[in-house]
């Protein structure tokens, strides 16, 4: 483990969000049923009882997500799930909160880049290559429903 209980509850307490990635972080879409709800079940429960607050939202390992995931994952109660797939929400209706996109954190090297991925500008140019791939029938690089 990269942290013990006593730094994940201090974090917490600290004002970090601290939600579920999974028990063990495998490929969710490899498991079979039984696995996948121990690996969705045990992971919020053991979060919730180990800091004391609730968990909500699952990160998929390594982003593989199929529609049997995101089932599991909603019947586990978690109010939504999150991708590898880049992109901010919008206020467009029919967004499965199963499937929300993200900006990955980690992936950048100076501190002023990270910032950029979070400012208006930012947002407004990933708007506007979904409006261009729109419009213009541009390829789209999709996320695969991994089986």
């Amino acid at each position: 483990p990269l942290m013990n209980w006593d730094e994940v509850r201090a974090l917490a307490q600290q004002g970090w969000d601290i939600q579920s990635h999974g028990v063990s972080h495998p490929p969710l879409t490899e498991l079979d049923l039984v696995q996948l709800d121990r690996e969705v079940r045990e992971s919020k429960a053991c979060l919730e009882q180990k800091i004391g607050t609730p968990v909500n939202f699952f990160a998929y390992p390594y982003g593989r997500v199929n529609e049997r995931v995101a089932t599991a994952v909603a019947r586990a109660g978690y109010d939504a799930g999150v991708t590898c797939q880049a992109g901010v929400l919008s206020n467009a209706a029919g967004v499965n909160p199963y499937r929300l996109p993200r900006i990955m954190c980690d992936q950048w090297p100076t501190l002023e880049e990270f910032a950029f991925r979070f400012s208006p500008v930012y947002r407004r140019l990933l708007h506007l290559r979904a409006w261009m791939q729109d419009r213009l029938a541009l390829p789209v690089k999709q996320e695969p429903d991994y089986q």
